[in-house]
Protein backbone atom coordinates (compact mmCIF):
# COMPACT_ATOMS: atom_id res chain seq x y z
CA UNK A 1 0.00 0.00 0.00
CA UNK A 2 1.00 3.83 -0.47
CA UNK A 3 1.04 4.03 3.28
CA UNK A 4 3.22 1.56 3.76
CA UNK A 5 5.86 2.09 1.22
CA UNK A 6 5.79 5.61 2.94
CA UNK A 7 6.77 4.42 5.77
CA UNK A 8 9.18 2.14 4.64
CA UNK A 9 10.98 4.98 2.86
CA UNK A 10 10.83 7.11 6.15
CA UNK A 11 12.34 4.38 7.99
CA UNK A 12 15.00 3.52 5.58
CA UNK A 13 15.96 7.17 5.31
CA UNK A 14 16.17 7.68 9.17
CA UNK A 15 17.94 4.42 10.08
CA UNK A 16 20.90 5.73 7.67
CA UNK A 17 21.73 8.82 9.95
CA UNK A 18 24.41 8.36 12.09
CA UNK A 19 22.65 8.37 15.57
CA UNK A 20 23.44 10.51 18.76
CA UNK A 21 23.81 9.06 21.85
CA UNK A 22 21.41 10.84 23.92
CA UNK A 23 20.62 10.57 27.53
CA UNK A 24 17.53 8.99 27.98
CA UNK A 25 15.99 7.21 31.25
CA UNK A 26 13.03 6.60 32.87
CA UNK A 27 12.56 9.86 33.70
CA UNK A 28 11.70 10.89 30.21
CA UNK A 29 8.25 10.42 28.41
CA UNK A 30 8.72 7.88 25.77
CA UNK A 31 7.26 5.12 23.82
CA UNK A 32 8.15 2.51 21.47
CA UNK A 33 10.77 0.48 20.59
CA UNK A 34 13.67 0.94 23.10
CA UNK A 35 16.26 -1.34 20.84
CA UNK A 36 15.22 0.61 17.40
CA UNK A 37 18.31 1.37 15.52
CA UNK A 38 16.13 4.76 15.03
CA UNK A 39 15.81 7.40 17.97
CA UNK A 40 13.73 10.57 17.88
CA UNK A 41 14.32 13.21 21.17
CA UNK A 42 11.90 15.86 21.19
CA UNK A 43 12.63 19.38 22.76
CA UNK A 44 9.12 20.59 23.28
CA UNK A 45 7.11 23.44 25.27
CA UNK A 46 4.21 22.92 26.50
CA UNK A 47 2.73 26.70 25.63
CA UNK A 48 4.60 26.56 22.09
CA UNK A 49 2.00 27.15 19.29
CA UNK A 50 4.07 25.20 16.79
CA UNK A 51 5.11 22.32 19.39
CA UNK A 52 1.09 21.65 19.58
CA UNK A 53 1.22 21.80 16.04
CA UNK A 54 4.15 19.44 16.09
CA UNK A 55 2.67 17.13 18.94
CA UNK A 56 -0.54 16.07 16.61
CA UNK A 57 1.42 15.50 13.43
CA UNK A 58 4.18 12.66 15.62
CA UNK A 59 0.89 11.87 17.29
CA UNK A 60 -1.29 11.04 14.38
CA UNK A 61 1.69 10.07 11.72
CA UNK A 62 4.34 8.19 14.18
CA UNK A 63 2.37 6.02 15.83
CA UNK A 64 2.41 3.90 12.39
CA UNK A 65 6.49 3.31 12.93
CA UNK A 66 6.16 2.27 17.22
CA UNK A 67 7.30 -1.01 16.82
CA UNK A 68 10.65 0.72 14.60
CA UNK A 69 11.50 3.32 16.63
CA UNK A 70 12.05 4.66 19.99
CA UNK A 71 10.40 8.53 20.34
CA UNK A 72 11.33 10.24 23.62
CA UNK A 73 10.40 13.78 24.88
CA UNK A 74 12.39 16.32 26.63
CA UNK A 75 11.03 19.62 28.18
CA UNK A 76 12.59 22.86 26.94
CA UNK A 77 10.14 25.65 28.30
CA UNK A 78 10.78 28.90 26.87
CA UNK A 79 10.21 30.54 30.10
CA UNK A 80 13.11 32.40 32.04
CA UNK A 81 11.50 31.26 34.69
CA UNK A 82 13.44 28.11 34.71
CA UNK A 83 15.72 28.50 31.57
CA UNK A 84 18.69 30.68 31.94
CA UNK A 85 18.93 30.65 28.50
CA UNK A 86 16.04 33.22 27.45
CA UNK A 87 16.62 36.95 27.60
CA UNK A 88 13.35 37.69 27.92
CA UNK A 89 9.75 36.02 29.14
CA UNK A 90 8.30 33.99 26.08
CA UNK A 91 6.12 31.00 27.33
CA UNK A 92 4.98 32.26 31.09
CA UNK A 93 3.24 29.02 32.20
CA UNK A 94 5.83 27.15 30.46
CA UNK A 95 7.86 26.39 33.39
CA UNK A 96 5.02 25.09 35.38
CA UNK A 97 3.72 22.84 32.41
CA UNK A 98 7.39 20.56 32.57
CA UNK A 99 7.28 20.46 35.76
CA UNK A 100 3.96 18.89 35.38
CA UNK A 101 4.80 16.54 32.47
CA UNK A 102 7.67 15.45 34.47
CA UNK A 103 5.70 14.58 37.34
CA UNK A 104 3.24 12.80 35.38
CA UNK A 105 6.12 10.48 34.19
CA UNK A 106 7.18 9.96 37.85
CA UNK A 107 3.50 8.87 38.02
CA UNK A 108 2.92 6.75 35.10
CA UNK A 109 0.49 9.33 33.32
CA UNK A 110 3.23 11.45 31.06
CA UNK A 111 1.19 10.60 27.99
CA UNK A 112 -2.10 11.66 29.16
CA UNK A 113 -0.51 14.86 30.20
CA UNK A 114 0.94 15.15 27.05
CA UNK A 115 -2.18 14.99 24.91
CA UNK A 116 -4.09 16.77 27.17
CA UNK A 117 -2.21 19.64 27.22
CA UNK A 118 -1.41 19.54 23.25
CA UNK A 119 -4.60 17.96 22.12
CA UNK A 120 -6.81 19.82 24.45
CA UNK A 121 -5.11 23.10 25.43
CA UNK A 122 -5.71 26.21 23.28
CA UNK A 123 -4.07 29.05 22.81
CA UNK A 124 -7.22 31.17 24.29
CA UNK A 125 -6.73 28.66 27.64
CA UNK A 126 -3.12 29.63 28.06
CA UNK A 127 -3.81 33.04 27.68
CA UNK A 128 -6.53 32.91 30.58
CA UNK A 129 -3.59 31.97 32.90
CA UNK A 130 -2.77 29.42 35.04
CA UNK A 131 -5.63 28.73 36.88
CA UNK A 132 -7.82 28.45 33.59
CA UNK A 133 -4.99 25.89 32.01
CA UNK A 134 -4.93 23.99 35.61
CA UNK A 135 -9.12 23.32 34.85
CA UNK A 136 -8.33 21.86 31.32
CA UNK A 137 -5.24 19.43 33.16
CA UNK A 138 -7.75 18.25 35.32
CA UNK A 139 -8.43 15.33 34.14
CA UNK A 140 -4.84 14.45 34.58
CA UNK A 141 -4.34 16.50 38.19
CA UNK A 142 -6.48 17.66 40.88
CA UNK A 143 -5.10 21.39 42.18
CA UNK A 144 -4.24 19.16 44.86
CA UNK A 145 -2.00 17.11 42.98
CA UNK A 146 -0.59 19.85 40.43
CA UNK A 147 0.34 21.98 43.64
CA UNK A 148 2.41 18.80 45.07
CA UNK A 149 4.27 18.63 41.81
CA UNK A 150 4.97 22.01 41.49
CA UNK A 151 6.51 22.20 45.40
CA UNK A 152 8.72 18.82 44.29
CA UNK A 153 12.14 19.69 43.90
CA UNK A 154 12.58 16.30 41.88
CA UNK A 155 10.21 17.91 38.94
CA UNK A 156 12.26 21.26 38.64
CA UNK A 157 15.25 19.21 38.88
CA UNK A 158 14.25 16.74 35.88
CA UNK A 159 13.06 20.35 33.83
CA UNK A 160 16.49 21.59 34.65
CA UNK A 161 18.57 18.55 33.31
CA UNK A 162 16.70 18.61 30.27
CA UNK A 163 17.18 21.92 29.53
CA UNK A 164 20.83 21.50 29.85
CA UNK A 165 20.92 18.82 27.34
CA UNK A 166 19.42 21.21 24.87
CA UNK A 167 21.43 24.00 25.71
CA UNK A 168 24.93 21.69 25.17
CA UNK A 169 22.84 19.89 21.80
CA UNK A 170 22.39 24.54 20.85
CA UNK A 171 18.63 23.93 21.12
CA UNK A 172 17.33 27.29 20.13
CA UNK A 173 13.98 27.24 19.40
CA UNK A 174 11.04 24.49 19.97
CA UNK A 175 10.14 22.28 18.98
CA UNK A 176 13.89 20.53 18.04
CA UNK A 177 14.43 17.33 16.92
CA UNK A 178 17.62 15.19 17.77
Amino acid sequence: SFVEGSIQQFYEQWKEIPQKKLPVDSSDGSWGNPNSPIQIVEFSDFECPFCRKAAFTLHTTLKFFEKRIHFVFKNFPLDSTCNPNLPYQLHAHACKLARLAACAQFRGKFWDFHDQAFLKMTDEDIKEGFDHISEVLKPVFSKEEMASCLSDNATLKKVTEDIDLGTKLKVKATPSVD
